[in-house]
C-alpha cells in the first residue's frame, strides 16, 4: 500500500504530464513528497520597491520602478550590449542586457513605466 506521498506528480491538479515533466528533469521531482521536501535555493522579496535614490552598495536585488528615457545599442559583435536610459521622480539610472537583446528590445518603449529587478551597481556617479 503507498502513501499520497508517493503519488507521482503528473497527478497533482494543474500539473499533467509536461509539466511533470520539466519538474522531474530540472527540480528531480517525481512524487508529492519529493515536492514538499524541495526547499528552494534561496529566497528574494520581492514585495519591496525601490526608488533610485535609495540604492546603495549594500543592496543585494531590488526592484525599482522606473520610466524608459531611451534605449542604445551600444558596442559591436561579442560585445554588443542594450543599455536603456530610465528614471523615476528621484534619479536616473542605466540597464543592460547582454543577452536577449533583439526580444528585450522591442519591448523596451520609450515614455513607459517598468519594474526592474537586479543587483544594483554603481559605476562613477551613475547606477545600473
Amino acid at each position: 500500500m503507498t502513501g499520497i506521498f508517493d503519488t507521482r506528480i503528473e497527478y497533482l491538479k494543474g500539473v499533467g504530464p509536461q509539466k511533470a515533466e520539466l519538474l522531474n528533469k530540472e527540480l528531480n521531482i517525481f512524487t508529492y513528497g519529493d515536492l514538499l521536501q524541495h526547499y528552494p535555493f534561496r529566497y528574494e522579496d520581492r514585495t519591496k520597491f525601490f526608488k533610485i535614490r535609495e540604492l546603495n552598495d549594500e543592496l543585494e536585488n531590488v526592484q525599482v520602478i522606473a520610466r524608459i528615457k531611451n534605449v542604445e545599442l551600444v558596442g559591436a559583435g561579442g560585445k554588443r550590449r542594450l543599455v536603456a536610459h530610465v528614471f523615476d521622480d528621484t534619479g536616473e539610472m542605466e540597464m543592460t542586457w547582454f543577452k536577449g537583446i533583439q526580444w528585450v528590445q522591442k519591448k523596451l518603449l520609450a515614455g513607459t513605466a517598468l519594474i526592474f529587478f537586479g543587483k544594483p551597481a554603481q559605476f562613477g556617479r551613475k547606477w545600473s
